[in-house]
């Protein structure tokens, strides 16, 4: 007789015992590092958005504390970890550009007497990681779609707390305004714009056509998932920069399909999608928003300042102190960003800022274009999404590790994957995509 049980209950414990012993070879195999890394600006953002002030540890809020939390979680997964694959020079050479600009940037607000928070350290570790170890495409994939879930989580949350009444009305904030879309109001009792957790309906738009684009690059039912849920977030924010950059990227995605690939001039199919979609753009601006609802007056007020000092730029301070004496003329009356990323940067960090932030999506665009011509134009669709979601809305900087910087970190390992040298196949059986992932 055993006398601690039989085979049947021995047979569990070595199960559990041999799932222990292989944590160690799954912390070798696979780039955990980057889930966590993924994994924490949507948790930061979420930390935030629930308590933006009160001190959690050490006088720092409950999103600062999470930030710092997930980075010490992803270095302590980047230790043990052994890549497999090796990247292109071009993406080691973005990879660097995007250090060089932080490191610039920080220092402008550094001798500019101008204040950042500790999360602002996140940006260099974790391209740092990625640099020195590079991921395979499996845990790119995995991973990013960890950072869509979490989302969709933080979106469905919110309008549970709301629902509740235990959270601020995504529906109520300073931003929203009426709803454009007058069958929402009507069918769903919806009178404004959303902004959900994410602090404004211009940030909670892109979120959505990030989910849609990428979640058109997967095969099974994640691909369902990700795009009802993407759909559902562009509705209710309805905003219009989000839907042009969403449109832009599902274009992509187009253009380099199987079907025009096939072509024999694939080139002149381009041309007419991407010529179509900009002159479509242009009409409506033109008809319809010529404005582009009061953007044109910001523009005109950063460029002003901007030629105050076009190098080195004003800082944040400069912004403040602008906007403290009076010297913002437009519907916006108190603006403190660019409504442009690109504008942003020239105005807060000068020409230098600018042409590196330019250098890091020039080098994006070489990898993504050449992921592209091989069948993988996710990384050029995404990169294509974030580029033309940023010209007319400050949705990132280079200075944080934001829910909207990640897509372009995203863009970046997708192609780099897709050029890397071969590798074995690690994708998982549940988990397919197409030919454009």
């Amino acid at each position: 007789m055993a006398i601690f049980g039989g085979a049947d209950t021995l047979a569990p414990m070595a199960t559990f015992g041999a799932s222990l012993r292989a944590i160690p070879q799954v912390c070798r195999d696979r780039a955990l590092y980057l889930w966590a890394a993924l994994a924490t600006p949507p948790i930061a953002q979420f930390a935030h958005y629930l308590d933006p002030t009160t001190p959690l540890f050490k006088g720092h809020a409950a999103g600062v504390v999470f930030a710092l939390l997930g980075l010490l979680v992803a270095v302590s997964l980047w230790i043990p970890f052994r890549p497999n694959v090796t990247w292109p020079r071009v993406s080691i050479y973005a990879m660097a550009v995007i250090l060089v600009a932080w490191v610039y940037a920080v220092l402008r607000l550094q001798f500019g007497g101008d204040t950042f928070d500790l999360t602002a350290f996140c940006v260099p570790v974790v391209v740092l990681l990625i640099m020195i170890k590079p991921p395979n495409r499996h845990d790119i994939l995995s991973a990013s779609l960890l950072f869509s879930y979490l989302l969709i989580a933080s979106a469905m949350a919110s309008l549970a707390l709301d629902s509740a009444g235990l959270v601020r009305s995504g529906f109520d904030g300073t931003m929203t305004g009426e709803s454009r879309i007058p069958l929402i109001g009507h069918f769903f009792a919806i009178d404004t714009r959303w902004e959900g957790p994410f602090g404004n309906v211009n940030y909670a738009g892109p979120v959505g056509a990030f989910l849609i684009v990428y979640g058109a690059t997967l095969k099974s039912w994640h691909r369902g998932l990700l795009i009802t849920c993407g759909v559902g977030i562009v509705l209710l924010s309805q905003a219009r920069g989000a839907i042009y950059a969403l449109v832009a990227g599902l274009l992509v995605l187009l253009a380099y399909s199987s079907s025009i690939q096939r072509l024999r001039r694939p080139w002149v199919a381009r041309l007419v999608i991407f010529g179509g979609f900009i002159l479509a753009g242009a009409t409506y601006i033109g008809l319809a928003d010529s404005t582009m609802s009061g953007r044109t007056g910001v523009w005109i007020d950063f460029l002003t300042l901007w030629k105050s000092s076009p190098w080195i730029g004003v800082g944040d301070g400069g912004i403040f102190r602008y906007v403290a004496e009076g010297g913002v003329g437009t519907i916006f009356p108190r603006h403190f960003h660019g409504h442009s990323v690109y504008l942003d940067a020239l105005t807060r960090g000068g020409v230098l800022l600018l042409v590196l932030l330019l250098a890091f999506t020039i080098c994006i665009g070489i990898v993504g274009f050449r992921a592209a011509s091989l069948g993988r134009p996710a990384s050029l669709a995404l990169l294509v999404l974030v580029v033309v979601g940023g010209l007319a809305e400050t949705v990132y900087s280079i200075t944080y590790l934001s829910i909207h910087l990640v897509p372009l970190l995203i863009a970046l390992m997708l192609g780099s994957a897709a050029l890397s040298k071969p590798t074995p196949d690690l994708a998982s059986p549940q988990i397919k995509y197409t030919n454009d992932g």
